[in-house]
């Protein structure tokens, strides 16, 4: 892609704003998370929507110039009480998390459509991570975590309740998740509880462990 400056492909990035429209209204607190996906085309979270860029035959992606790119910021539509929250590959599917219901869409990338939804114990898919073709699920607010193979949702681990809220203060919320990354076969994330003490990066392993 051509974003940095011509004479320092090393250097500091050229920034270009407002080349393309979104679907999601101005000051819209909607996620915009997006990958490049294993076909080098991007895919983004729009409101109800998942868009795509894609760069042209031949050509080098330059967001002024319309013709060495396709852009599509409604490639696939979701429900419409739906709103994408998160993106994550497995196998030749992209996987988009809900932000609203328990519903993770598989989607072939080409189809006008998903597939058969995976539904999670638990309302918000705010965090998904494959790691050796298993995909982490952080959900929800209580700490629970979450696997998939594709074909269903198991539970794999929560964080303990007398580590995040050792105050044994009853809240709704108690966890409000961070990022997520892989690590040698583990999976780090983000958290944060109602005990600070405890807060930060934590680590779960393929045995359970954190």
């Amino acid at each position: 892609s051509d974003v940095h400056d011509s004479t320092d492909v090393f250097g500091t990035p050229v920034w270009s704003a407002s080349w393309q429209t979104l679907n999601t209204a101005s000051a819209t607190n909607n996620s915009h998370h997006c990958i490049v996906g294993q076909d080098n085309i991007i895919y983004f979270c729009d409101a109800r929507w998942v868009g795509s860029i894609k760069e042209a035959s031949g050509s080098t992606f330059v967001p002024g110039t319309a013709s060495t790119y396709v852009y599509n910021n409604q490639a696939l539509d979701l429900p419409s009480y739906e709103i994408a929250e998160w993106l994550e590959e497995l196998f030749e599917n992209l996987l988009i998390g809900s932000a609203t219901t328990n519903r993770i869409y598989p989607w072939n990338r080409t189809g006008d459509s998903f597939s058969l939804p995976l539904e999670c114990p638990e309302t918000r898919i705010k965090k998904m991570k494959n790691s050796g073709n298993e995909v982490y699920i952080l959900a929800g607010v209580k700490g629970n975590i979450y696997k998939t193979q594709g074909t269903y949702v198991d539970l794999v681990r929560k964080v303990p309740e007398h580590l995040i809220n050792n105050s044994a203060t009853l809240t709704a919320s108690p966890v409000t998740w961070g990022g997520i990354a892989s690590m040698n076969g583990s999976i780090l994330f983000g958290l944060a509880g109602q005990t600070s003490a405890n807060d930060g990066v934590w680590r779960l392993y393929p045995d359970g462990r954190l």
